[in-house]
C-alpha cells in the first residue's frame, strides 16, 4: 500500500497530515495494522506527536503575543506614572482603578462558570468605565484616547494571549 507522503519518517504514521489528525480522517492506513501505530501501543500516538509537534511551535508565537501586550500595559503604566497630576487623591484612584482593571481581566481567564464570568465582565467594565472617565479627565482630550485605547489593546492581547496558553 503506498502512504500519502514520501518522507520516511511520515510513512509509519496512520494519517497523512495534521488535517488528518485534526478531523480523524480515513484512508487506507487505517486498514493496515503495521502502519496503525501498533507498535506504540497507541493507535493515535503518531497522531498525538504531529499536533504535540505543532502546538509547541505555536507557543512561542503566543507568548509573544502576550509579551507584547503586557509592554503596551507596562509603558502605559509608566508613562501615567511619569504625569503629574493636581491632586494626589485622583492620581491614587487612576492607579488603583487601573491596577483593579488589569487583575480583573486576567481573573476571567480563571473562571469557570458563565455566570461568574458575566459578574467579573460587569465588574470589571464598571473598573473600565471610572478609569476611562479618569483617562480622559486628567490628560486633555487626544492624549486621554490615546491613553484609554493604548491600556484597551494592550489588555486584549494579554489577555487573549493568556487565555491560549491556558488552552494549551
Amino acid at each position: 500500500m503506498m502512504m500519502h507522503t514520501t518522507h520516511p519518517r511520515m510513512q509509519a504514521y496512520p494519517y497523512s497530515n495534521t488535517i488528518d489528525c485534526l478531523f480523524g480522517g480515513r484512508h487506507v492506513a487505517e486498514t493496515d495494522p503495521i502502519s496503525r501505530g501498533v507498535k506504540h501501543g497507541n493507535r493515535n500516538a503518531p497522531c498525538q506527536e504531529i499536533l504535540g509537534r505543532r502546538n509547541r511551535s505555536h507557543i512561542a508565537g503566543i507568548e509573544t503575543v502576550l509579551l507584547s501586550g503586557m509592554a503596551f500595559v507596562g509603558s502605559y503604566f509608566w508613562y501615567a506614572l511619569a504625569s503629574t497630576v493636581e491632586l494626589t487623591f485622583f492620581h491614587m484612584v487612576f492607579f488603583g482603578t487601573g491596577g483593579i482593571l488589569f487583575l480583573s481581566t486576567f481573573l476571567l481567564a480563571h473562571l469557570k462558570t458563565r455566570s461568574s464570568r458575566t459578574l467579573m465582565t460587569m465588574f470589571s467594565g464598571t473598573v473600565t468605565g471610572v478609569h476611562g472617565y479618569l483617562d480622559l479627565t486628567l490628560f486633555d482630550w487626544g492624549p486621554g484616547i490615546v491613553l484609554f485605547a493604548w491600556i484597551a489593546f494592550g489588555l486584549l492581547l494579554s489577555f487573549s494571549a493568556y487565555a491560549w496558553l491556558k488552552e494549551l
